[in-house]
C-alpha cells in the first residue's frame, strides 16, 4: 500500500486546533524545535504502552467486522464501492484471554509513525475477549456509534470504548476507510488513505468550506450505513448459523453469541473525536434515530454548524479549543437548543482523548517536540486523569439521556472531586 504522510507531521487536519496555536510542525519523530536532546530523541521509543482497565462492571468482548458497501460508491476511490470495518465492543457473559489493542499490522504500522519501537504497539493488549458471548440477562443493548478523528483507526480511543461496554453499552467504531491512515480490514489487511488532503496553509475558516464538508457529509453516510447493518445483524435467525448468515446481508466477521435480537436501535447515541466529532453533530442533524451525541474536542461542518440541534449534546475540550481559533463554534455553540454543556478539561491535549495521549510522555514525545506543540497536542497535565475524567463523563451523559437516569452533579457543574472539569 501507498504510506500516507503522517496526521502528526502537521497539526491534525480537523483539529482545528494547531493551525493557529501551534504552527510549528506535529512530529512525534523528529520536531526542529527539539534538537537539543540530541540524536537520542529520535531513536524510534521503547516503552510499555498500557490501557486503563475499564470500570465497568461487566467483562468486554471484541469483535472486527467488515461491511459490504454494495450500492455506495466511493468518493474517494473511484469506481469502487464504500466498503468500512468496524470494531465492536459489548458486555460479555465472563473475560477470557485479552485481544490485541489492534492487528498486529495495523500496531506497527501506527507504531512507526509515532516513532514508536514496534513493540510497544504490536505487544499491547487491551482488556476485551475476543468474540465473548454476549452477557446473559442483560436485555437489549443500548447502542454508540464512535467516529475516530482525520486519520484515525477504529481502536484509537479504546480505554474510551471499552470503558463504555463494561457500563453495558454495545460500541461500535468505524474505520472510514480511505480516510483512516490505519485502516484496515479485520484480517489486517491496511487499506490506503485516498482521500483528498487539505493545503498546508489552510486557514481556520477554511476548515468548515466545501472540501470539509464533504468529508463530514461521507463520514455521516459511513455512521448510518454502520446502523443499517446492525438492525440486519440483529434480526439474524439465531437458530441458524450467525456468521454464515451475516456474509449474506453484506457483514463479514463472526457475529458473537447472544447479539442477534439484542441490539437496541432505539437507544441510539453517537460520538466522536475531532473530526469524529464533527461527524457526530452531522450524524445528528441527518438522522434523529440518534438520540444524543457528544463531540470531543473538534470542529463542526455543515448545516449544523448554523442550526445547531434540538437533543442532547456534550462538548468536551482541551482549554486552546476557542471560538477564536475554531470559527464553527461560533455559531454551533449558540445554537444548541436541546440538554447541551461545553466542558473544558484542564490540562488536557487535543489527543487527551485517544490512546495516544496515555503514551505519549511514557514514549518521551515531550522530549522530541517543542513545549509548545506537545503542549497542544497532549496537554500539561496527566492524561490518565484526564482520560478518567472523559470516560466519567461520556458514562454519566449517555447514563442519563439514553437510559433515563437521573442528572449527575457531575453533570451539572463544577465539584469539588473534579476541580479540572469547567462548565460554560
Amino acid at each position: 500500500m501507498t504510506r500516507p504522510r503522517s496526521r502528526l507531521a502537521r497539526p491534525a487536519l480537523l483539529a482545528v486546533l494547531a493551525l493557529t496555536v501551534a504552527s510549528a510542525a506535529v512530529s512525534t519523530v523528529a520536531d526542529a524545535e527539539a534538537t537539543a536532546n540530541g540524536a537520542e530523541s529520535r531513536k524510534p521509543a521503547r516503552f510499555t504502552a498500557k490501557l486503563p482497565t475499564p470500570t465497568g462492571p461487566y467483562a468486554v468482548g471484541t469483535v472486527a467486522w467488515s461491511l459490504d458497501g454494495a450500492g455506495r460508491p466511493d468518493p474517494w476511490h473511484a469506481g469502487s464501492d464504500r466498503d468500512l470495518a468496524v470494531q465492536l465492543w459489548y458486555p460479555a457473559q465472563a473475560a477470557g484471554r485479552p485481544a490485541p489493542w489492534a492487528h498486529r499490522n495495523v500496531a506497527r504500522h501506527a507504531a512507526e509513525r509515532y516513532g514508536f519501537a514496534p513493540e510497544s504497539l504490536t505487544r499491547l493488549r487491551a482488556h476485551a475477549t475476543e468474540a465473548a458471548p454476549v452477557r446473559d440477562g442483560a436485555g437489549r443493548l443500548p447502542v454508540l456509534v464512535f467516529s475516530p478523528g482525520d486519520g484515525g483507526n477504529r481502536t484509537d480511543s479504546t480505554a474510551l470504548t471499552e470503558d463504555l461496554a463494561s457500563h453495558g453499552y454495545l460500541v461500535v467504531a468505524v474505520d472510514h476507510l480511505g480516510d483512516a491512515i490505519e485502516g484496515s480490514l479485520p484480517d489486517g489487511r491496511l487499506v490506503a488513505r485516498t482521500k483528498p488532503e487539505l493545503p498546508d496553509d489552510i486557514e481556520p475558516e477554511d476548515l468548515t468550506g466545501p472540501a470539509v464538508v464533504e468529508q463530514v457529509a461521507v463520514r455521516v453516510g459511513d455512521v448510518r450505513a454502520v446502523v443499517a447493518a446492525l438492525g440486519r445483524v440483529d434480526g439474524l435467525d439465531q437458530s441458524t448459523d450467525p456468521g454464515a448468515a451475516a456474509q449474506q446481508i453484506g457483514v463479514g466477521g463472526e457475529v458473537p453469541e447472544g447479539l442477534p435480537g439484542r441490539i437496541d436501535l432505539d437507544r441510539l447515541g453517537i460520538l466522536g473525536h475531532s473530526l469524529g466529532g464533527a461527524t457526530a453533530a452531522g450524524a445528528m442533524d441527518a438522522d434523529d434515530r440518534f438520540r444524543a451525541g457528544v463531540n470531543l474536542d473538534g470542529l463542526v461542518a455543515g448545516p449544523v454548524a448554523g442550526k445547531g440541534l434540538d437533543r442532547p449534546f456534550l462538548v468536551v475540550r482541551q482549554p486552546q479549543h476557542t471560538t477564536e481559533i475554531d470559527p464553527s463554534w461560533r455559531t454551533f455553540l449558540p445554537a444548541l437548543r436541546g440538554w447541551h454543556r461545553l466542558v473544558t478539561v484542564a490540562g488536557a491535549g487535543h489527543y487527551s482523548f485517544a490512546d495516544l495521549g496515555l503514551w505519549a510522555r511514557p514514549a518521551g514525545v515531550d522530549r522530541r517536540t517543542s513545549e509548545k506543540t506537545f503542549r497542544f497536542n497532549f496537554g500539561a497535565g496527566d492524561n490518565v486523569r484526564a482520560t478518567a475524567l472523559t470516560r466519567s463523563l461520556l458514562v454519566a451523559f449517555f447514563d442519563t439521556h439514553l437510559l433515563g437516569h437521573p442528572l449527575p452533579p457531575l453533570l451539572d457543574g463544577p465539584t469539588p472531586q473534579n476541580p479540572e472539569l469547567t462548565f460554560d
